[in-house]
């Protein structure tokens, strides 16, 4: 069975999505302090630790031009199943089990900061040989979206 392409959203911020992660690692983290016995010191330990327990981060290649970039995601069928890819002009995340709202379970979510902007528009996706590719032109000054 082929993996399905995850579906795209386009944003204007990743605020939310952002806060939740850095939510369910806090929480996740301060259990741990928790059944450390409450005992200082090792606070980035835990918070370390947190991020291991509930993000599958996968493996990222970043390649930007003038003129496009492309992110190329190193994942299986499995781990998009239920993906979805959420992008503004200069980020672009790849989340899955969005119906799973407790982040209890490991999650695939990664990140991608870009250095240029990038049409949201433009951007194109591709599920191949386990490679999850993402492409987009580069953003014209006059294509960028206004933020509110």
């Amino acid at each position: 069975m082929k993996a399905q392409i995850p579906a795209v959203k386009f944003v204007s911020s990743l605020e939310d999505i952002l806060g939740n992660v850095e939510q369910s690692i806090r929480t996740r983290a301060y259990e741990r302090y928790l059944e450390r016995g409450r005992h200082p010191g090792k606070e980035l330990d835990d918070w370390q630790a947190a991020c291991a327990e509930l993000l599958l981060q996968p493996e990222v290649k970043l390649t930007e031009t003038a003129l496009q970039t492309a992110v190329d995601f190193v994942v299986t069928d499995q781990q998009l199943k239920d993906a979805e890819i959420e992008v503004t002009e200069r980020a672009i995340v790849l989340i899955g089990s969005l119906d799973n709202t407790t982040w209890r379970t490991p999650r695939l979510f990664k990140l991608v900061s870009l250095h240029r902007p990038i049409d949201p528009d433009s951007l194109h996706v591709d599920y191949k040989n386990g490679v999850l590719s993402c492409v987009a032109t580069a953003a014209q000054s006059t294509t960028l979206r206004a933020t509110a």
